[in-house]
């Protein structure tokens, strides 16, 4: 037996062998004979570990191909590969942390044949470079064109590129507040993880993500359930914003689900690690939710206290969209004590940063507060358009319990100004609490 099987990777193997056959328009079946049948042809052409080496190097020999010669030739190859990952590497440095648009125009400048491997990584570097631009169209497009050739290259499989698409193709769903088409790439993304390969974080990422697209689904029980599983896998995850993620959604469920001793436990532990790791964003978001579940309790005090610990970090912050939530919170807190003028101020900055960012669930939110202000003080034409447009959000994004939030209202309002809309607006609220039902039922 040669040297050269134990050199290369029997899927490169299979990849060479399987592209020679067919430039000889050839057949498993015209070349299977007593020694190697067709299934033997096929499991060596698809890189498995379970086919004799003679028959791998008889299989060779039948197309012509000389492996010991093409592992020297394999070497050399495998070196221009790593300068060329190393480009890439590079590349995507620059994409995600440096100069983009440097990035983008060193990529461009890369001459690769749509043939190569390479010419995959390349379409999922250009996504890349338009999610983070958030030209989401594009970057949908370059994901898509990844994934369908990706299978193409067996080779890849090892390299969990095909995990790390479905992730970022996740996120484009994310922000366009399509979160049941973001879950479904997210799972997609988690089936297609192959452990022991590269990017092994990749998988805690994908699970995270499925905690956020389910508790932004309500599906709190089985968002919770990820989370645990995840907690259980706690020294593994090496990524500190994946952790204080954690922490956020889990104490955010657990005030949902009224267990408040437990949620501001979590997380106080939360801002504890976000603060001796100076990550400004994820202590501003739980800090957000700290105050969120004080303003539930009505703990007034403990809940201004941690909304303007919060805005405190505002210029640490990049992320507009993440003070909605807390302008919303300093307007709720100020209709809670009365101050009107600085509710209504806090409230209307929530809107603006909420229609900005295009956060669908935090601006509907918003929208629901302010329109709670103008009807505690008596402006119902106002409450009544600041609702109606709560409630063509929640229409157009299947957000069911916050339409229901805004009809209730609104019926409220109309109930002041309008018998016949008021009647109408009843029964819209009726078809939202049966199909609430029956999303319980089943």
């Amino acid at each position: 037996m040669g040297k050269g099987i134990h050199q290369l990777d029997l899927v490169v193997i299979g990849e060479v062998l399987k592209k020679k056959r067919r430039e000889q328009h050839k057949i498993l079946e015209d070349l299977a004979d007593e020694k190697v049948s067709t299934s033997t042809l096929s499991n060596i052409e698809r890189g498995l570990p379970i086919v004799n080496a003679d028959k791998i190097y008889y299989y060779a020999h039948k197309l012509g191909v000389d492996l010991d010669e093409y592992a020297k030739v394999l070497k050399q190859t495998s070196q221009k590969n790593e300068r060329f990952d190393l480009i890439l590497t590079s590349i995507q440095n620059s994409i995600d942390l440096g100069d983009m648009e440097e990035g983008l125009e060193r990529l461009q400048s890369l001459s690769i044949p749509e043939s190569s491997v390479y010419h995959v990584h390349k379409l999922y570097l250009l996504g890349r470079y338009y999610l983070i631009k958030k030209r989401l169209q594009k970057s949908q497009a370059y994901f898509s064109d990844t994934l369908r050739l990706v299978d193409r290259y067996p080779s890849l499989a090892k390299t969990n590129l095909k995990a790390v698409c479905y992730y970022d193709l996740s996120r484009v769903f994310y922000y366009k507040n399509q979160f049941q088409n973001a879950l479904s790439y997210t799972e997609q993304g988690i089936n297609s993880f192959v452990p022991g390969g590269g990017k092994k974080h990749i998988i805690h990422s994908l699970r995270l993500g499925k905690a956020i697209y389910l508790e932004k689904l309500d599906r709190l029980d089985e968002s919770l359930q990820t989370l645990d599983e995840m907690w259980a896998d706690y020294d593994a995850i090496k990524s500190i914003y994946v952790l204080l993620n954690i922490y956020d959604i889990k104490s955010n469920i657990l005030k949902k689900q009224k267990r408040f001793k437990e949620a501001i436990g979590i997380a106080l532990e939360g801002i504890e690690w976000a603060r001796v790791n100076l990550v400004y964003e994820r202590s501003f978001e739980l800090w957000t939710t700290l105050g969120s579940i004080y303003l539930q309790l009505n703990e007034l005090e403990e809940a201004e206290n941690c909304v303007k610990t919060a805005l405190s970090l505002k210029k640490k912050i990049g992320n507009e969209y993440l003070f909605v939530n807390s302008y919303t919170q300093l307007g709720l807190l100020n209709i809670k004590k009365e101050k009107w003028e600085e509710a209504y101020a806090a409230l209307q900055e929530a809107v603006r940063l909420g229609e900005k960012t295009n956060d669908a669930q935090k601006y509907t939110n918003a929208l629901i507060v302010l329109g709670d202000w103008y009807q505690l003080r008596q402006k119902y034409p106002e409450a009544v358009r600041t609702y109606q447009k709560a409630n063509e959000l929640a229409i157009k994004h299947g957000f069911t319990k916050q339409r229901k939030m805004a009809l209730l209202e609104l019926s409220k309002c109309w109930k002041q100004l309008d018998e016949a809309e008021f009647v109408s607006s009843l029964e819209s609220l009726f078809e939202v609490e049966l199909q609430l039902l029956q999303d319980r039922i089943l």
